[in-house]
């Protein structure tokens, strides 16, 4: 039936609907979401390979139409019980072939190494509509708007073996064990190939096909973990490989990087005279960041190169000018890591001077009436893992005053990594009561690795220049298993975010819609904003026996330090479930 609906003529399917029945045309808005399908014992809806149908008869129908048939049948050559067993069976085959045809039978998509589906595609379908009683509606993108693609944590890795377990990280260590399949697109728990990353940027250039990317935002780690233990060689071949794929897909865009913990000689430890690694990123970097052809829709290009080389040779971080009165802070959040613990003088001075060029930017953009993008690795706050402190307290505290004390109305977005989670963070100096004009959003991208229990995923931003702040971002994703087991690659539409939360609030993603959905997650009333996120946020991987615990998760997204994680503990128990 499925081959027979895709090869169906459209005067064939005309044909069918002109027959001596027709049926109502039923929009996907107006169909139940699967769960009600499921939970449901009435006798109008069904479930058939994951959709959801509504019996339609002939009741449904506002002015009813039955057509002549053309040739009557003759009653004298046929017994009227035959005529009537005909009819019935013509009507009943046009109607299920009508139905098929107007929701009926997708025609399944060519598989390809290459292919981008934009069909969103979720294993439950989960009805988006939250507490306050806001639907989802389906989004629009207006051409004024700018489009950029967030992509993170690629960490190529060109030690990977197919047919090793993640036991050795996919790698030729001492005791690597056999794998009982071969995983050439990359395993869960370990580093990626580089067909994986080859695969992630020809489907960016796919989907830019439809819609064309002002920029890119790299947040970080192109490189592998713990490839500095081999060489720091090895650390810039793996940030190579990714910079040349990049460059051989998006030759006429513009790529903003910053460095990760894993894109310095030694994770997490900036070498002591920095300036000689710096100047071999810059030389990796320049085509994209310098770029002369470009395609750029204002006169000026966004980066200065002398200026440019002022901070970033000095500690790696940058600024690029992505309209009039918006700036692009490109940060190096290798300073602020707690994990960064051997220090010298000159990588204090270095962390310092970093936060006051943070600062005079965001005092500038308020003396314009402009406003600023931040883009880093490590975003401050506190990880899930073990509710651990991200950054160092004092950095963190001076970030949160600067962004949502002191210059909260500047900030038209921030954007970080490192954690391989689609999340959200709110920050503010009264964490128990935040007022949203007085709190800094945070938006996590996932990851290209799936290192850390996650499908691979990027995301394609929209930001409205009118009001220089994030409005949407469409999430696309590869399920891993399924790309090894039928040895095609099909990234997948995964969600909209203001399709899957949205919001009473307006259409910006700022503190005020991000403190709803972080309060929504919480809920006692309602699950569907829950359960969208804990869903989304491994792109849709979830290991056997996960528990997972809303208060924790809560209590992460709103807290900056540890002493704000136990206090919001002693409010929010975290018991998973």
């Amino acid at each position: 039936p499925r081959a027979k609906h895709c090869l169906m003529s459209r005067r064939f399917r005309q044909s069918l609907l002109q027959s001596s029945t027709q049926v109502l045309a039923i929009s996907s808005e107006s169909l139940p979401s699967i769960s009600s399908c499921v939970s449901s014992s009435a006798r109008d809806t069904f479930q058939r390979r994951g959709i959801c149908y509504q019996r339609v008869t002939m009741e449904d129908h506002k002015k009813p139409i039955l057509n002549e048939p053309t040739t009557k049948l003759q009653p004298s050559k046929l017994p009227w019980y035959i005529a009537t067993a005909s009819v019935l069976v013509v009507v009943a085959l046009a109607t299920t072939l009508a139905v098929l045809w107007v929701k009926g039978v997708p025609c399944a998509p060519s598989s390809n190494t290459n292919g981008v589906s934009t069909e969103t595609h979720m294993p439950i379908n989960i009805a988006t509509n939250s507490t306050s009683g806001c639907a989802g509606k389906k989004s629009t993108f207006p051409d004024t708007w700018l489009k950029f693609f967030h992509a993170s944590d690629f960490h190529v890795d060109p030690t990977y073996y197919p047919n090793i377990t993640a036991h050795t990280y996919c790698r030729n260590y001492s005791g690597w064990e056999l794998a009982d399949y071969e995983a050439p697109y990359g395993r869960v728990g370990c580093d990626p190939p580089e067909l994986l990353t080859r695969n992630a940027f020809r489907a960016m250039k796919k989907v830019s096909k439809e819609e064309t990317p002002d920029f890119i935002i790299v947040t970080g780690d192109m490189s592998a973990h713990d490839l500095g233990s081999l060489t720091g060689a090895a650390v810039l071949n793996a940030i190579t490989i990714a910079t040349d794929e990049l460059k051989r897909n998006f030759r006429r865009t513009y790529v903003f990087p910053c460095l990760g913990n894993n894109d310095i000689p030694e994770d997490y430890y900036t070498p002591p005279h920095p300036q000689k690694w710096f100047e071999s990123l810059m030389e990796q970097w320049k085509d994209f960041v310098f770029c002369k052809k470009c395609n750029w829709r204002f006169d000026e290009p966004p980066v200065n190169k002398a200026e440019f080389e002022r901070t970033f040779l000095t500690g790696g971080f940058y600024k690029a000018q992505l309209a009039p009165k918006l700036t692009l802070l490109v940060l190096n959040t290798n300073y602020f890591s707690v994990k960064a613990t051997v220090q010298t003088k000159l990588f204090l001075e270095t962390a310092k001077g970093q936060l006051e060029w943070l600062r005079l930017h965001l005092q500038r953009a308020e003396d314009t009436k402009g406003k600023v993008i931040i883009s880093g690795h490590i975003p401050p706050g506190i990880s899930t893992w073990g509710q651990t402190p991200l950054w160092f307290d004092n950095y963190t505290q001076t970030y949160v005053n600067l962004t949502a004390t002191r210059y909260p109305h500047v900030i038209g977005g921030q954007l970080y990594g490192h954690l391989h989670r689609d999340d959200f963070r709110l920050f503010s100096p009264e964490p128990t009561n935040p007022s949203p004009k007085h709190s800094s959003a945070l938006l996590l991208t996932g990851a290209i690795s799936p290192v850390y229990n996650n499908n691979p995923s990027f995301r394609l931003v929209y930001l409205d220049l009118e009001r220089k702040a994030f409005v949407d971002y469409r999430q696309f994703y590869l399920n891993l298993a399924s790309t090894n087991e039928h040895n095609a690659a099909n990234w997948l539409h995964e969600y909209t975010f203001s399709e899957a939360f949205p919001s009473c609030y307006g259409q910006e993603i700022n503190s005020r819609r991000i403190l709803d959905l972080t309060n929504d997650v919480i809920s006692t009333t309602e699950d569907n904003t829950w359960l969208n996120y804990i869903w989304h946020r491994p792109a849709g991987f979830l290991p056997d026996k996960a528990t997972f615990s809303k208060n924790l998760q809560f209590c992460c997204m709103r807290s900056s330090n540890t002493a704000e994680v136990a206090e919001c503990k002693k409010r929010h128990p975290f018991i998973p479930g």
